[in-house]
This record gives C-alpha cells, structure tokens and sequence, in this order.
C-alpha cells in the first residue's frame, strides 16, 4: 500500500487497504487509515460515512472523533 501511496496509485492503494480491511475486518487502524486517507484526498463525504460505521463499533475511540474534526474543518 505504502508503494502505490508513493507512486501516487491512490486507486490501487484504496483497493489494497479494502482487502486489509476485508481480511482483518476486527482491526480499527486499516478504517482509520482510510479516512486519513480521505481526508487527504478532499473527500469528505467519504470521510465521514466511514467514520460513522466506525463509531457504530467502537463509539469510544478518541481517533475517530479527531479524524471527524479533520474532515470537517
């Protein structure tokens, strides 16, 4: 992931975070991972949606509230 991130392959770098996601689905960093991610890249609504499933899970995590006042600032 972190080699297409470099080689600006954001497409394929999403497509490998999705499968980590998919394959360790009870590990929080690959979804926040991916939110930064978005952040990043303006994608806002994204951001967001993702974050709200993650609230769903783990409604504690102080990483998610921060991640929402990125996106929303």
């Amino acid at each position: 992931m972190e080699v297409k991130i470099k080689a600006c392959k954001m497409d394929e770098a999403f497509w490998v975070l999705d499968r980590l996601i998919e394959l360790e689905s009870e590990e929080l960093e690959w979804p926040l991972l991916k939110a930064n991610m978005h952040i990043y890249n303006d994608n806002h609504t994204s951001v967001c949606e993702l974050l709200k499933e993650i609230l769903k899970k783990e409604s504690l995590r102080m990483e998610v509230f921060h991640d929402f006042v990125m996106a929303t600032s």
